[in-house]
């Protein structure tokens, strides 16, 4: 299946920055961010995920968790290929997970991890879990309700409004895609302390989407260089809450500093 791919070109890029989205939005909704990291020299990337925004594929489904780590791969391939720049590779909320999925079992080389939003564990009781499990087997496409409030996502009323109003926005997911976020969740966990390249990771610490705990977990494990913002009063989305001037300098920094 087709993904769609977005690029936001820097005029004399200095090094370029890969963006992986999160469930149930798609890559535009960073379109603003990366003008504003065009004018600081970093170039953008970026794609809506399978089954997300102008992406084919049933919407919240995959067969395997690998429908989103392989996009990644080849991404990352492809922009090596293509420039020999400096390359970061962010993710938030679920592209958090798919980034550090894809890192532990890639053979490529970047130069910094951006990790916010971190999803290290499932907001789910046991039954859940089982249910989960169960209807992967037998109804793996069935469509559930994520169950998110656009509320949690940032205290920013445009932001929120924007997002409610946003035709490529969708709240579901499938049950095969709950069971391989669960295996991918046991198997991620194990391996932290293996990620040694430098990570800059950011977190609301009234996300109550995911916790932030799971960012003070990954800033703890990981052995390379890391970097923890941690934001008071901010949601969900550092970068579309009162944090944005912030945590855009410190995207800035990282992606920047070799060349200071």
């Amino acid at each position: 299946m087709s993904l769609y791919h977005a690029r936001w070109q820097a005029e004399k890029p200095v090094s370029q920055l890969l963006i992986v989205h999160g469930v149930g939005e798609h890559i535009h909704r960073y379109e603003a961010l990366a003008k504003k990291l065009n004018q600081a020299g970093i170039s953008v990337y970026g794609f809506d995920q399978l089954g997300h925004g102008r992406s084919e594929g049933a919407r919240g489904h995959i067969n395997s968790w690998r429908d989103y780590r392989d996009p990644v791969e080849a991404t990352v391939k492809a922009l090596k290929d293509e420039s020999d720049l400096p390359l970061f590779v962010w993710g938030h909320s679920m592209g958090s997970l798919v980034v550090l999925d894809w890192w532990l079992s890639s053979t490529q080389t970047i130069n910094g991890l951006v990790v916010s939003g971190t999803l290290l564990a499932a907001k789910a009781s046991w039954w859940r879990i089982a249910a989960a499990k169960l209807l992967s087997s037998i109804t793996p496409k069935l469509s559930l309700p994520l169950g998110l409030s656009a509320e949690e996502i940032s205290t920013q009323k445009e932001v929120v409004s924007d997002y409610l109003a946003d035709p490529l926005v969708h709240g579901i997911v499938s049950a095969r895609w709950g069971n391989e976020l669960l295996k991918t969740l046991a198997e991620v966990n194990t391996q932290l302390s293996l990620i040694d390249v430098p990570t800059l990771i950011g977190h609301g610490a009234d996300d109550a989407i995911n916790e932030v705990e799971s960012s003070y977990r990954l800033s703890s494990s990981v052995a390379g260089q890391k970097q923890l913002e941690v934001y008071p009063g901010v949601r969900h989305e550092v970068h579309n809450d009162s944090s944005r001037e912030h945590w855009q300098e410190q995207l800035v920094n990282w992606c920047t500093r070799a060349h200071k």
